[in-house]
């Protein structure tokens, strides 16, 4: 296959703007496309090595296979195995059984489906995952495990099948993503049928490389460099991914690939030494830039500036080159590391690491690092299972009897609030409903009739999503009233800073004295509300446990960890909250709390 250096080139555009995005820097808000150009890449060039394999006497798969495991395995393997000591260190308890997960995925190229499955509101934010990059690796996998069998059947009767094979991809391929993007956005972002497409758009050209087509055109080259760049400045965490937007770098990357030619400027522009050097050592960088700012993340007490983020990626390319340099080149020549003891090499050490994968995840994480025997129940691995059971009380209608009717409104945060209610006692006697579906708002919106039934019968409506538009207050109190609901409250907004993993090194001893700084826009929010929702219904959470306004505690007075991600409650969190928030007015005007205690 001719190499052709502008390809390096646009490595070099695709990783620099997915490590800029992951660091947060200014102007690189739709970075995250890097890894769609990657795809266009991958595609192209497995095509020409399938192609020119075939044109030469044929392609042995086995082969292939082994020059893509020595190809991916070293570098991954070595990545993996340094930051296990520093995800020991740094992690709690459900952090690290999530990292256990990932290592054992990730080794198995299905990072992609375990964060498929385990996607949701719960699931720990992707900017503390260090591996949550590899599912872009295990897309690839998937598709070379499929593709190059395939495409050799394909190229048996003749070109032209190979031809029907990929544009008949590409488009079911493409169709499948517009038509799922909305109604399966997890499934669609992670996994290959609907990210296909991207291949088939490299190995199209390809196709058209080694057909009679003489693509050649600076301008259409340089237009797909434009439609990349302009994706990288004007998308961002909100542009739904992958959809129709993502025809802008795909159909750039290609335009580049496939009218680029070694006379044109744009060429020689792409085939500058230090954007060569990048390219080539791109595959380091991409595999450690997101661990390392996981981990300057997860050791941050504040969210850390995002200059410093990305002076780190800055100096993941040196560390980048020494990988290239001592790790994947000799990896991959078959003369410094035979077939055999590749294989025995690498698996060996794979299968060491994905049984200490697999130990940290039965382990749960192994709470004893952090926290004392007996209170491993109230400090880990609670916050997905114990902030599910509120689901038992996801119900249609009340009960009928005399019982006080409570209908809960919100999302998560209504769920601690929920459990911070039964950690205190509160809601014993009530029928309690909790439903996530009618939110502030619903006033403005056409409801089905039950759902103006159960509004109808409740006697307290608490709305504690901890969010809500001003412009629907005064509609949806008014609504309530006329529907001779008794009571309405609307809790406010509660925050521990940016991380508290930090303070999980902290001494048992030290724990109860820690407070942790809140995010000002929270703060900011609390306000707002607080002016414009009557003292009598709104729930202010911050005045009832900052003792300055600006602070939160981080720890119990017992050391356990009141929340383990910012913003949820473990249940040593909820009871903290519980004997508090439901000791003071408004809601000690509803429900009687014996186990009250005094803020700290």
């Amino acid at each position: 296959m001719k190499y052709r250096a502008e390809i390096d080139g646009l490595r070099a555009v695709a990783v620099l703007p997915v490590m800029m995005f992951h660091a947060q820097v200014p102007g690189f808000s739709g970075g995250f496309v890097g890894v769609d150009v990657f795809f266009v890449i991958s595609g192209y060039l497995i095509t020409l090595i399938i192609l020119d394999a075939q044109a030469q006497g044929g392609l042995r798969l086995l082969d292939f296979y082994e020059r893509r495991a020595r190809r991916l395995l070293p570098m991954l393997l070595l990545v993996i195995a340094v930051s296990f000591p520093l995800a020991w260190q740094l992690m709690l308890p459900d952090a690290l059984e999530n990292f256990g997960q990932s290592v054992v995925a990730s080794l198995l190229f299905g990072n992609n489906i375990l964060l498929w499955l385990t996607s949701g509101y719960w699931d720990l934010q992707s900017e503390f995952k260090p591996l949550i990059h590899t599912w872009s690796l295990a897309v690839e996998e998937h598709f070379y495990l499929i593709y190059p069998a395939t495409l050799l059947l394909a190229l048996r009767p003749g070109r032209w099948l190979a031809v029907v094979l990929v544009s008949a991809t590409l488009a079911l391929s493409l169709g499948l993503c517009l038509a799922l993007y909305r109604a399966m956005p997890d499934a669609s972002f992670y996994l290959l049928p609907t990210r296909a497409w991207e291949l088939m758009a490299g190995a199209s050209c390809a196709l058209a490389h080694r057909s009679r087509m003489q693509l050649s055109n600076p301008w259409l080259a340089a237009a797909g460099l434009v439609l990349i760049a302009c994706s990288v400045v004007a998308f961002d965490k909100t542009t739904p991914f992958p959809s129709h937007y993502t025809l802008l770098p795909v159909l750039g990357a290609a335009l580049f690939i496939g009218f680029a030619k070694p006379e044109h400027a744009v060429t020689r522009l792409m085939s500058q030494r230090w954007l060569v050097g990048i390219g080539l050592v791109s595959y380091s960088a991409y595999l450690w830039h997101q661990p390392l700012l996981a981990f300057a993340r997860l050791n941050s007490v504040s969210e850390p500036h995002w200059q410093t983020l990305g002076l780190i990626c800055l100096a993941c390319l040196p560390l980048s080159w020494l990988s290239w340099r001592f790790v994947e080149r000799p990896a991959r020549r078959r003369t410094t590391l035979p077939s055999r003891r590749f294989w025995i090499s690498h698996l060996g050490v794979a299968g060491i690491l994905a049984g200490a994968g697999l130990a940290l995840h039965l382990l749960h994480g192994v709470p004893g690092r952090m926290f004392a025997s007996g209170q491993h129940d109230m400090a880990a691995g609670m916050q997905i299972s114990y902030n599910m059971r509120i689901y038992q009380y996801q119900r249609d209608r009340f009960a009928a009897g005399t019982q006080r009717k409570v209908l809960i409104l919100g999302n998560s945060f209504a769920r601690d609030f929920f459990n911070a209610a039964l950690e205190a006692g509160a809601l014993m006697q009530d029928d309690v409903i909790y439903r996530d579906d009618i939110g502030p708002c619903f006033s403005f919106s056409p409801r089905p009739a039950s759902t103006d039934a159960l509004l109808h019968a409740a006697d307290i409506v608490i709305f504690a999503s901890g969010q809500y538009r001003p412009e629907c207050l005064a509609q949806d109190n008014a609504w309530l009233r006329s529907a001779s609901v008794q009571r309405t409250l609307y809790i406010g907004p509660k925050d521990f800073g940016y991380k508290l993993k930090v303070f999980a090194r902290t001494a048992p001893a030290d724990r109860p004295r820690i407070q942790v700084r809140m995010k000002d826009k929270v703060i900011l929010s609390n306000a707002f509300y607080a002016e414009r929702i009557p003292a009598g219904q709104f729930v202010d959470l911050i005045a009832l446990l900052s003792p300055d306004g600006r602070t939160m505690p981080a720890f119990t007075e017992d050391g356990n960890i009141i929340s383990q991600d910012g913003k949820h409650l473990t249940r040593a969190g909820a009871r903290y909250f519980g004997q508090r928030v439901f000791c003071a007015p408004p809601l000690s005007e509803l429900w009687t709390v014996t186990t009250c205690r005094a803020v700290r």
